[in-house]
């Protein structure tokens, strides 16, 4: 575009195509819209409203529109976070916040966004996502020799889906997600760090059973490759299958049958990201085993 917002591509340089973008921050109405149509009015602003004005004239270039209006599809940069490891940035006040892909950042603020769940600040530890947000940002080195963080995120969400539904996509990304413990949410990424100090659980606390464990799934019916989704920037973010991961050995232990475990991982735009995210799924899948810990009401939180 130019400095006034014409296309200068062609076949659209010819047609007089016009884009005017407007962040939210606009305080006054588009003058082409209220030009063209005589119901818009200077109300018409959009505030703390993201849209985009295009105008297309068919006369002067009818060849460009052979096929009818061409699709439109925009680069969106999501809204600002609240980083609790920022010093300069205030859990009550949104002017502080920046922009963040970190997967634990993201998927916390979710929680506090007014067209997220819309909860309090306060509902949230932000000291456990500072912890978790860390883990995010380690550097992971790549076969290519090349770095990149071990988890971000870019998670979209429609007002109409359920807030269960958004903070697992937004979990995905980390290979854990944010939770409710006691009385406020608490972060966990896929990470082998364990909480320092750790706290002392004694034969006193137990109530019922205690500790129990369940037993391993059968390895006839335990997956032995995982294969899955994500976006991918490669392909105008489009969904795209990541590299496919199988186990020779577990898939010879199980007489050559393959069994696939399929993840969804929409919040990721990184290939090897979706690998690593993958592998770890799969080692959940195929060689967990479930621990149930029953202990009184003193351990609420």
């Amino acid at each position: 575009l130019d400095s006034n917002g014409f296309v200068t591509t062609p076949p659209y340089n010819q047609s007089s195509t016009r884009i005017t973008k407007y962040t939210g921050t606009q305080t006054t109405v588009d003058a082409g819209l209220k030009a063209a149509f005589p119901g818009w009015t200077d109300q018409f602003v959009g505030r703390n409203c993201a849209y985009v004005a295009i105008r297309m004239t068919r006369s002067a270039n009818t060849a460009a529109f052979a096929v009818g209006v061409p699709a439109f599809s925009w680069l969106v940069r999501g809204h600002a976070c609240y980083d609790p490891r920022d010093g300069a940035q205030s859990a009550t006040d949104a002017t502080t916040w920046k922009d963040s892909t970190n997967a634990a950042i993201i998927a916390a603020n979710y929680l506090v966004h007014p067209l997220g769940a819309a909860l309090p600040v306060t509902a949230v530890d932000w000291s456990d996502v500072a912890t978790a947000a860390l883990v995010c940002d380690e550097s992971v080195t790549l076969a290519s020799g090349s770095v990149e963080p071990r988890y971000q995120s870019a998670v979209v969400w429609t007002t109409d889906e359920r807030h269960e539904t958004v903070l697992e996509r937004a979990g995905a990304a980390m290979g854990g997600g944010v939770y409710l413990v006691g009385q406020k949410y608490r972060c966990r990424t896929a990470s082998l760090a364990v909480p320092s100090p750790l706290p002392t659980i004694g034969v006193d606390d137990y109530i019922s059973d205690g500790v129990t464990f369940s037993d391993t799934p059968p390895i006839a019916s335990s997956v032995n490759g995982v294969r899955g989704t994500f976006t991918s920037p490669l392909h105008a973010y489009e969904v795209r299958d990541f590299p496919s991961y199988q186990d020779a050995t577990a898939l010879s232990a199980d007489d050559g049958v393959a069994s696939w475990l399929d993840l969804d991982l929409a919040s990721v735009t990184s290939a090897t990201q979706a690998q690593r995210l993958a592998r770890i799924a799969y080692q959940k899948a195929r060689n967990s085993v479930g621990v149930s810990l029953r202990v009184n009401f003193a351990w609420f939180n």
